[in-house]
């Protein structure tokens, strides 16, 4: 077995080496950009010919830490004549070199190009910090041709939620919001929320690409009450999604005719949210005739078509129960799709989507 342990300014943890350093190190930050940082390595282009720039950035890629404080010009190689290509710009760690560095991936000219593979050993490690698109016959790079790549790097924080001061038009900018965990309460007058006022809005933004908004109305409408969230990627917002809370409401306990009565928890039924009724019952009585009424259904239980099936059995005699046809139509009966052997127990179970 073998104990090892560092750093310490003597005795066996003193000497520490570079894979030492690296292997305890990589556990105080996952790999990626480091968020906040300076310009955060954003790559973009600007028409100014065949490059790209890396705006400045700190970054920390497996167990290493990387700054650079200025903007950097890459070159992009000539484009082909006949194919678009996809290149990579790429934050390189080299254990051999002892370097780490900006480089540029060049990929293979096609006309479905894809971007090259990233070099992930133990001899070198990279990651991606834009895919550049090469078009065919191309002499500069544009704007539209880089697609950000960048994965923020993941530590511990001791951050909490920050109140900032409202947004009241929900149209603004996802740029304009601080990186992190953050609320404020809506109030009269604000627009572009799901409901105009009486809410509260959570945002959780790791960067321009990963930022999720949820929105809780806890006003006096309970009818409008609920949660809501949406996204911010690449300059815009995603549309407002509505969370449902599938819990299923209070049974129905059904009227019964011709002579049915309702056993143990009886004939119950109920409609979630989502539009579906569920139907679950024990009777027994009433007639044994084929298109006998057992019930009949409310307005908004009923459903669109006018035969829908729901699961029954009959119990016949002590060797148990045999399978019973039930039918609800579009007028809401529900009625026996056979002729029944007794007026003994009958079990009903089903679900339908209820007429809009």
């Amino acid at each position: 077995m073998t104990i090892t342990y560092f750093p310490f300014d003597s005795g066996q943890g003193a000497n520490v080496s570079e894979i030492q350093w690296q292997k305890m190190s990589d556990y105080w930050m996952g790999t990626g950009a480091i968020q906040t940082e300076l310009n955060e390595l954003k790559v973009f282009a600007d028409s100014t010919g065949m490059q790209v720039k890396v705006m400045s950035g700190r970054a920390w890629l497996k167990g290493h830490f990387f700054e650079s404080d200025a903007e950097e010009v890459l070159s992009i190689g000539a484009s082909d004549a006949t194919n678009p290509r996809k290149d990579l710009v790429i934050l390189r760690v080299d254990w051999n070199t002892n370097r780490i560095e900006q480089a540029v991936l060049q990929g293979v000219p096609s006309a479905s190009p894809t971007a090259p593979a990233l070099t992930q050993n133990t001899s070198r490690w990279e990651i991606d910090l834009a895919e550049i698109t090469v078009n065919a016959g191309v002499n500069t790079i544009t704007a539209g041709d880089v697609k950000d790549k960048r994965e923020y790097s993941q530590h511990a924080t001791n951050r909490q939620i920050t109140v900032i001061p409202e947004i009241k038009d929900a149209n603004t900018s996802g740029d304009a919001y601080p990186i992190g965990v953050t609320t404020f309460a809506t109030t009269e007058g604000s627009t572009g929320y799901p409901v105009s006022s009486l809410g509260t809005v959570l945002n959780i933004k790791m960067g321009s690409f990963r930022f999720t908004q949820v929105f809780y109305y806890h006003g006096f409408d309970a009818k409008n009450a609920g949660q809501w969230f949406r996204h911010w990627y690449n300059g815009s917002w995603s549309n407002w999604m509505k969370s449902i809370h599938l819990q299923s409401p209070a049974w129905i306990t059904a009227t019964l005719q011709n002579g049915f009565a309702h056993q143990y928890s009886g004939f119950r039924y109920y409609k979630d949210e989502l539009g579906n009724v569920r139907v679950d019952a024990i009777i027994n009585g009433g007639l044994v005739n084929r298109d006998t009424v057992i019930t009949v259904f409310p307005a908004g239980y009923r459903p669109s078509s006018d035969y829908t099936l729901l699961s029954g059995s009959e119990y016949i005699d002590s060797s148990g129960y045999k399978s019973f046809p039930i039918n609800v139509a579009k007028n809401g009966y529900v009625q026996q799709d056979a002729v029944r052997y007794s007026t003994g127990f009958l079990k009903i179970s089903g679900s339908f989507r209820a007429e809009l």
